[in-house]
């Protein structure tokens, strides 16, 4: 999975990042992320196979043209019905990605957006499941809590 999450303030400026290739198949250590970039804690530094180093922080292009890296999201709030579900080809996945790192390297609002991409149609149904389609449109038709979801399409776990 590549993963890409750009936190933003209410003037639409990074204030945090989170760039990672994450595949459990390759390294099962620091949440399955094989190779990724952040700036928690208030410093910039790169992950690899649990291992953190600084690195020299230049730009957001120069981060997100790096090798794998990720899908986006916004810590701003959204309405998750607005998400975009998407099968998209890894290099326009990257284009989209220096566009919005250009922006913020210009100092420029990043516009709120939600957007879930995948490398091909299998990979979005072997996500996208019968049972997980029922639940994004009934979320769809009526937002409710998690319980009450639950309990409409009858997923209620018994213990």
């Amino acid at each position: 999975m590549l993963r890409r999450e750009i936190w933003v303030d209410g003037s639409g400026r990074v204030f945090r990042y989170n760039l990672g290739y994450i595949n459990h198949l390759i390294y099962a250590g620091d949440d399955s992320r094989v190779l990724g970039d952040d700036s928690a804690n208030g410093c910039h530094h790169r992950h690899y196979r649990g291992k953190i180093t600084a690195v020299r922080f230049e730009s957001f292009e120069q981060i997100g043209s790096a090798p794998p890296k990720s899908g986006i999201g916004w810590r701003r709030r959204v309405d998750v019905r607005k998400t975009e579900i998407q099968v998209e080809r890894e290099d326009r996945f990257f284009d989209r990605g220096r566009r919005l790192a250009r922006a913020a390297d210009q100092g420029d609002a990043i516009p709120p957006s939600r957007v879930v991409a995948f490398e091909d149609v299998e990979s979005l149904l072997h996500v996208l499941t019968a049972k997980r389609v029922l639940l994004l449109r009934q979320v769809n038709q009526t937002p409710a809590s998690i319980s009450v979801l639950a309990k409409k399409l009858n997923r209620v776990e018994t213990r």
